[in-house]
């Protein structure tokens, strides 16, 4: 005398616990992905601030010119 619905709910309530502590799981995972990548992009914007300030230093630096002499000739025999 029960309807599938009655069924699926008392089938739902046997298994509420174990559906919660897997959401619960779920957000924890989800926590851990989310500080990763923030912690990965808080390292990404350091790193290209040193890598822009070392491309400064570089284009900044005073270079000396050197000349070029032409390379000596080899005779084949």
């Amino acid at each position: 005398g029960k309807t599938m619905d009655e069924f699926l709910a008392d089938a739902l309530a046997e298994k509420l616990d174990e559906i919660e502590r897997i959401e619960r799981l779920i957000s924890m995972a989800k926590d851990r992905r989310n500080a990763s990548l923030r912690e990965i992009d808080r390292r990404r914007v350091s790193l290209g601030e040193k890598l822009r300030g070392s491309v400064q230093e570089i284009e900044d630096a005073e270079f000396k010119v050197i000349g070029t002499t032409p390379a000596k000739r080899t005779e084949a025999a």
